[in-house]
């Protein structure tokens, strides 16, 4: 560990050169400086991991130079000095997240404890940045070999392909009490152009975001590439820790994350059997190529093999919900087919596939319903009743009323208080 200590009185810096047991606490190389500019210099030419400073310095005072320091020096430590216990003092130090903060006149016992605290703080990041780089090689090396097995397989060297497959399962520490699942993610579309992201950036999203979401069931995953927006994740578990529902539980999640974080649709195509990763890529791939529209959904296989999308099934339902809930709006299609991910024509044709009519009849038809619900069970104008309803125009609101009941609004009311 290398020590600055700045002070404008030479006489404190002489003290706590010859007082303080610095070696004694891991101290290879001890720096003095008169002034924060002296530091500053020292700082841009020396590797510093902490900084001993007086507050009360004429020019630039310990703080403000400390608060330098922690913003161009990366993960360096600072201990503030001062002869006064002012509260002020005290808070600005906390909200830099400096060390230490020492009365002075300065004990030499107290500047001992606090390097070696230090020592142990430092000591530990260091173990956790080691242990983050051993992880990150360790996932470089990985997705490397997954890389290099889906460049294989698609050149057609199918026997090259599964054993650099058994290489990336022995990395993974993969036993026979494991599991491994395939999941072939496709960017269908950005909410913009210019938001579509680095490869890299992608990549790492994706795996985090699984690696994350699959934390208790202690998920492991890999990833790889070829083809722009298309990208194949390897998930395993130790055999039985996760259903088929678990599975599909979080692939609906990671979809929904996507789009509401990353502005990214996203299609998933799982392979929830066990099989050889050439099987699975075959498999998927033809899922992927059947998906013309490019629907941003989660493409599951029902028991019988036949094709079907979780997401899909619940999608209209929750259009449904939507509009329920929104009748007091001007609600359009786009709207609603963006709340369910869904491109915009395909959610037309598959609300009246299921629902017998189109989407804009449905709206309207809502809210009349609600209207009429409102007319003869409450007491207010017509007018707010058609707010209520999702019109301004009071008379384009009786109109669509008489269109759909036979009879205005005023009428249709008088009827319901006759019986």
């Amino acid at each position: 560990m290398n020590v600055l200590v700045v002070d404008d009185q030479k006489e404190v810096l002489k003290s706590l050169k010859k007082g303080v047991r610095w070696k004694e606490y891991s101290v290879e190389q001890l720096y003095m400086a008169c002034s924060a500019v002296e530091g500053r210099l020292l700082l841009h030419n020396f590797e510093i991991d902490l900084i001993i400073s007086d507050i009360e310095m004429p020019g630039e005072d310990g703080i403000s130079f400390c608060r330098w320091a922690k913003e161009h020096v990366k993960g360096i430590e600072c201990v503030l000095l001062t002869s006064h216990a002012d509260f002020e003092y005290a808070q600005a130090a906390i909200n830099m997240d400096v060390a230490g903060y020492i009365l002075q006149p300065v004990q030499f016992s107290e500047v001992e404890a606090m390097l070696s605290q230090i020592q142990e703080r430092i000591s530990r990041r260091e173990q956790v940045e080691h242990e983050l780089l051993q992880h990150r090689r360790v996932i470089g090396q990985k997705n490397t070999l997954l890389d290099a097995m889906l460049l294989t397989l698609t050149q057609g060297k199918q026997e090259e392909a599964e054993q650099t497959y058994a290489c990336f399962l022995e990395l993974l520490n993969i036993e026979k009490e494991s599991v491994v699942y395939l999941l072939l993610v496709q960017i269908v579309r950005y909410k913009k152009l210019t938001e579509a992201r680095k490869d890299a950036e992608i990549r790492m999203t994706i795996c985090n975001v699984l690696g994350e979401l699959f934390e208790e069931e202690g998920g492991k995953a890999g990833i790889a590439s070829q083809e722009a927006g298309e990208y194949w994740v390897f998930l395993s578990f130790e055999r039985g820790k996760v259903t088929t529902e678990r599975l599909l539980q979080v692939m609906n999640v990671f979809r929904r994350f996507m789009a509401t974080h990353l502005d990214s649709f996203v299609a998933l195509y799982p392979c929830l059997s066990e099989c050889s990763f050439a099987e699975g890529y075959q498999l998927l791939k033809k899922r992927l190529q059947r998906n013309v529209e490019k629907r941003a959904e989660l493409f599951i296989e029902d028991e019988d093999g036949g094709e079907w999308t979780r997401a899909g099934q619940s999608a209209v339902h929750q259009a449904l919900e939507y509009v329920r809930k929104n009748l007091k709006r001007n609600i359009t299609r786009t709207e609603v087919a963006e709340h369910v991910h869904l491109n915009e024509e395909y959610f037309s044709r598959l609300f009246k596939k299921e629902t017998g009519v189109g989407f804009k009849e449905y709206v309207q038809s809502e809210k009349m319903k609600e209207a009429q619900k409102l007319l003869a069970n409450s007491k207010l104008s017509v007018e707010i009743i058609a707010s209520k309803v999702g019109y301004r125009n009071f008379s384009y609101f009786s109109s669509a009323f008489r269109k759909k009941t036979g009879i205005p609004p005023q009428e249709y009311r008088k009827s319901q208080n006759k019986q």
